[in-house]
């Protein structure tokens, strides 16, 4: 998040795919939610002038794919079809991408697609070579790079999917609970603080032994808020989201934002563009310690 007045400053947007689809139903969009996208951006771009860089997660375009061919277990042509895997896989990805961008177009905004696939490699899922430097020119001619969760080249595996670190996750809850949203004794976490391990300090308030309980384990209740029924998800959920945020907030000292909602309360969020507690909505992870 920026915490300074000057402009151009950057911003990176992970948009989740459980927000910007419906990942119970193959290929289909959450229409209210792209339209937030939309208002979203338009927002940080065009009136508060920020630079950015979008990446999407994939939700129901490719997830169902990548699942059916197992393409994060690697490349096995024989026994899963990974070859047909990643084709299908890639083409439904591009699919969602381009829709992206063109909505982003229509409303002025100079967005362009990044495919990870073309250029980015990983060995063993660690990536070892990505296009930071032709992001880095896009951004120096005003243009808005927008990446996504895609099929990515492993040079041990063969193949596996590539899913985005950022500094703004949107996503499809106001942030991050104490509990799986659905119960009702949850809490919204208003602010995370870690040290430069990335380990909690604290979890807002008293729910720092829940919260690393569910930050750690991906067989107990970090499950249960990451991946609701009947969704199909092979990078992580929610999990994924705050061991990424945890990662950029500690590794970079770069403060981190988990939020949901429509357009209007999450540009409305005072957290979204400044350092500060918002006991409504979002949550914030960082090394500072925050009043």
């Amino acid at each position: 998040m920026n915490h300074q007045e000057e402009k151009e400053e950057l911003i990176i947007l992970k948009f989740g795919g459980a927000y910007l689809t419906d990942k119970s139903k193959h290929q289909t969009f959450n229409q209210s939610n792209l339209d937030s996208f939309v208002e979203i951006v338009k927002y940080l771009k065009l009136q508060q002038h920020f630079k950015i860089i979008i990446i999407s997660g994939a939700g129901s375009f490719g997830h169902f794919e990548a699942k059916q061919y197992k393409i994060t277990s690697g490349f096995n042509q024989k026994e899963n079809e990974s070859d047909v895997g990643m084709c299908k896989t890639r083409a439904s990805v591009l699919q969602l991408l381009m829709t992206l961008t063109s909505r982003l177009n229509d409303v002025s905004i100079n967005a362009i697609p990044v495919s990870p696939f073309d250029s980015w490699l990983t060995e063993n899922d660690t990536v070892i070579q990505d296009n930071s430097e032709h992001i880095k020119r896009l951004l120096a001619m005003n243009l808005v790079p927008v990446l996504h969760g895609d099929v990515c080249l492993d040079t041990i595996k063969g193949c596996t999917i590539l899913s985005g670190d950022s500094a703004i996750f949107i996503t499809d809850v106001e942030g991050v609970y104490s509990l799986p949203p659905s119960d009702p004794s949850a809490k919204l976490l208003n602010f995370i603080h870690l040290n430069d391990n990335g380990d909690i300090l604290n979890g807002g308030g008293d729910k720092k032994d829940e919260l690393q309980q569910q930050s750690s384990s991906s067989s107990s209740s970090s499950t249960q808020f990451a991946v609701k029924k009947g969704t199909c998800d092979v990078t992580g959920g929610m999990k994924a989201k705050i061991d990424s945020a945890k990662n950029i907030a500690s590794l970079y000292s770069v403060d981190t934002l988990i939020i949901g909602g429509t357009s209007t309360e999450i540009t409305e969020s005072p957290n979204l563009i400044n350092n500060v507690i918002y006991p409504k909505r979002g949550t914030i992870l960082s090394k500072q310690s925050i009043n």
